[in-house]
């Protein structure tokens, strides 16, 4: 995905160190992108989000710097906060918000 079509954050927005789930949910309810990707995807809305979100937590499992754009980083953590808690696809969420809000903090800071 080559061209911004949701709102970034800025960079002030995003959570802090010491953050806890409730301020990763409440961030993520902010800057939720899933209308602009149902809009994009249409009626394969759903399997390309699941696609989408299994392909950052292995990212995330493998330590990989993430090679995900800021829009689908922001999809990812809401849709970790959506369905994660039911599929359990991710062993602790804490960890795995640490991690998109940094690469999305890398990724914001590159643009800047």
């Amino acid at each position: 995905m080559s061209k911004k079509f949701v709102e970034y954050p800025d960079l002030e927005a995003l959570p802090s160190e010491g953050a806890v789930l409730s301020d990763y949910d409440r961030f993520a309810r902010s800057f939720d992108p899933t209308g602009a990707f149902r809009e994009l995807w249409g009626k394969d809305y759903v399997n390309k989000a699941m696609d989408l979100w299994l392909f950052v937590i292995s990212e995330f499992d493998e330590k990989k710097v993430s090679s995900s754009s800021v829009e689908e980083l922001l999809l990812s953590i809401n849709y970790n906060f959506a369905i994660g808690p039911y599929l359990g696809a991710v062993e602790s969420p804490l960890p795995f918000c640490e991690w998109l809000i940094s690469a999305i903090r890398s990724k914001l800071r590159d643009i800047e």
